[in-house]
């Protein structure tokens, strides 16, 4: 017998977060549906969904690319060159 897929459980305020998400993309009554092939594309295309929540109360949703690429967030100052090359900070 196959293992049953992990339970995850989301805190109130990414549940809250994914709520204004769909709000923010769709208005306030907003309903989507996304559809099994859909969610196989985007589970084989990019790396896993990350999500960050900040001490003032927002939480950040990313995708990297690829899951071991170092720019799972975007922090505005630098992207990645598709090569993932990241030199640390503290060397340069």
């Amino acid at each position: 017998m196959a293992a049953p897929p992990p339970t995850v459980t989301l805190s109130p305020q990414v549940y809250r977060a994914v709520s204004a998400l769909l709000a923010t993309s769709s208005g306030f009554t907003a309903e989507c549906r996304i559809a099994p092939d859909d969610i196989a594309w985007a589970t084989s295309h990019g790396g896993a969904l990350r999500t960050f929540e900040h001490p003032d109360g927002s939480v950040t949703f990313t995708k990297a690319h690829r899951d071991d690429c170092p720019f799972v967030a975007h922090s505005g100052r630098e992207d990645c060159d598709d090569d993932c090359s990241f030199e640390l900070p503290s060397r340069r």
